[in-house]
């Protein structure tokens, strides 16, 4: 037959040990995301710094010098290259 009682654990919980666990865990996320933020960091910064570092291709210099070349025949103010842009969208 059985008894009306049931038996489960009725000891208290240990506290300290929950709490201990839960600092560990949590410096434990801390110090991976740090370490994780400073890696990505300094992985990027030196990937920058030898991207700038490189010489430009042929073809890229050739572009910039076609760009500069095209640019320096129509230097204007601002406000004038607006108004000119907004007449060249009106008359399309």
């Amino acid at each position: 037959m059985h008894s009306e009682t049931i038996n489960h654990d009725q000891s208290t919980p240990r506290v300290s040990a929950v709490v201990i666990s839960v600092g560990v865990a949590l410096v434990f996320v801390l110090l991976v995301s740090g370490a994780s933020y400073y890696f990505f960091k300094g992985t990027v910064s030196s990937e920058m710094a030898q991207k700038e570092g490189e010489p430009m291709s042929r073809d890229l210099q050739k572009l910039h010098q076609e760009e500069e070349r095209s640019l320096n025949g129509s230097r204007m103010p601002i406000s004038s290259a607006m108004k000119a842009v907004v007449q060249d969208y009106k008359h399309e």
